[in-house]
């Protein structure tokens, strides 16, 4: 599914179930995705391929510094937080922080967060947009199809995750 279908197929969802979709998907999928290009990047290969891999190893090692201690803040502290004030919103309950203090603070920490993963993102898509294309790079292409294919598969599920947080979940967990 892509960002469009994704984002669609969730719009009507309660916050809880896009907590849920984002634990169950997108947060079990990009650390498997991730190890899976870094052993496509560690297999032999020519030293024709060697430019391209050295930059593709740095991209994704940049951005999985910044991707990984976010997933695990959101696993071990916000989403454990915000399913309490979600619950608590249910209940009926008071003494609820409000949606401006959530704004301001661990989604505002949500926000700056994304602002990084963007920009990693836009980082490894422009390096599929000049992916080895001329005729003296077609060997090189085919020979890196399949980290190419993975790194596809990566940005699309990403790209994803960074759309239904955004444009999903933090506004339903700021509306009053």
């Amino acid at each position: 599914m892509d960002a469009n279908t994704t984002v669609d197929a969730l719009r009507h969802a309660a916050p809880l179930e896009l907590l849920d979709y984002i634990v169950r998907g997108p947060h079990e999928r990009l650390p498997e995705q991730v190890m899976t290009l870094e052993g496509l990047l560690r297999l032999p290969r020519s030293s024709d391929d060697a430019p391209v891999l050295a930059v593709l190893d740095r991209l994704l090692g940049e951005l999985w510094r910044a991707l990984e201690p976010y997933l695990l803040t959101e696993e071990r502290a916000l989403f454990p937080l915000l399913q309490s004030v979600l619950a608590m919103r249910v209940a009926g309950r008071s003494g609820i922080p409000s949606a401006e203090a959530l704004s301001t603070g661990p989604l505002e920490t949500v926000r700056q967060s994304h602002v990084r993963l963007w920009e990693g993102l836009e980082a490894l898509s422009d390096l599929l947009t000049h992916w080895p294309r001329d005729s003296e790079s077609q060997a090189l292409s085919a020979s890196l199809s399949p980290v190419r294919t993975a790194l596809v598969s990566f940005c699309a599920e990403l790209r994803s995750f960074l759309r239904v947080e955004a444009e999903l979940l933090l506004p339903a967990l700021t509306r009053s």
